[in-house]
């Protein structure tokens, strides 16, 4: 019998679902330790396997696998001070519970070493597929390439922080769009780095802030500190040059909005703020970068 199938004989899509995604941060190198926390990594791995997966009537409720693969043996919750009696058991109903009662997720030792070698995690990413996924073999074949490139490239601007030097070619632009963007939101864990509201949807725990390009592509290149998470509203901002974070980490705001009728008028309060967000100082823009948007921005049209 499926051990993931529910009583009407449908292979329940959640369970195998997550276990794709947490491969899938593994071979990106977000799993250096043996502690899967219950964040916008995996969730947004989660969500691209569910859709191709699930079926009319399956509800996107990464929660309870979260807490339900603990029934699996190998699973185990590492429950947050004073929550040990609700992880003993889980029924999770919300991100928010989860987050109430659970520090991160653990495998069991033998499993963890295996995921981090690339042939026993693609061997079984293969297995995961076949038993639980055959009838979408090829649509999460597809699916798997485009991942892989990207959390290839993912690991490739992680080391490239870190002063590790190693040639790899760059994948196509999609990939290379993923890669840049996880890293820059999670530098900046998911905060924009203006305003500083940090946004996650409810229904699929996909986070709203995006990654922007400080130098744009191709002379600014695909290294996290050529980048910023900024939600949408402040990414158009710097995209239009009214706004730019300067080498001392502080916004600087383009002189001629008018703070009485300019409809920019909502970017003054930002002037001088302080750079939101990062937590850690390893991914802090690149200078050149910062002072290259300061120069850019738009001064007052000269009167002809």
């Amino acid at each position: 019998m499926n051990r993931f199938a529910n009583p009407a004989g449908h292979r329940a899509p959640h369970k195998p679902a997550l276990l794709l995604a947490v491969l899938d941060l593994a071979e990106a190198g977000r799993l250096p330790r043996n502690e899967i926390e219950y964040g916008t990594e995996l969730l947004e791995r989660f969500v691209i396997y569910f859709r191709v997966v699930s079926r009319q009537g399956d509800r996107f409720t990464p929660y309870n696998p979260f807490g339900r693969l603990a029934r699996e043996g190998f699973w185990h919750l590492e429950p947050n001070p004073g929550r040990g009696p609700v992880v003993a058991s889980p029924k999770f109903t919300s991100h928010a519970d989860v987050h109430r009662n659970v520090a991160f997720a653990s495998l069991d030792a033998g499993l963890f070493d295996l995921i981090q070698r690339p042939a026993t995690r693609e061997a079984l990413r293969r297995t995961i597929i076949e038993r639980y996924f055959p009838d979408h073999a090829r649509a999460l074949g597809d699916v798997g390439r485009r991942e892989h490139a990207a959390n290839a490239y993912e690991r490739v601007l992680e080391e490239r922080v870190a002063g590790v030097a190693r040639d790899a070619p760059a994948p196509e632009l999609q990939a290379r769009d993923a890669a840049f963007s996880r890293v820059v939101r999670s530098a900046y864990d998911h905060h924009c780095a203006a305003c500083g509201l940090r946004m996650i949807a409810d229904d699929t725990g996909h986070s709203l802030v995006e990654a922007a390009h400080l130098i744009p592509r191709p002379a600014g290149g695909d290294d996290p500190r050529n980048g910023i998470a900024l939600c949408r509203n402040h990414h158009w901002a710097m995209d239009e040059f009214l706004i730019a974070p300067g080498p001392d980490m502080r916004w600087r705001v383009a002189d001629f909005i008018d703070d009485r009728v300019d409809p920019a008028c909502f970017l003054l309060p930002l002037r001088d703020r302080t750079v939101a967000g990062l937590r850690d100082k390893r991914y802090s823009p690149f200078a050149e970068s910062l002072r290259w948007r300061v120069r850019q921005l738009r001064h007052p049209a000269t009167p002809t």
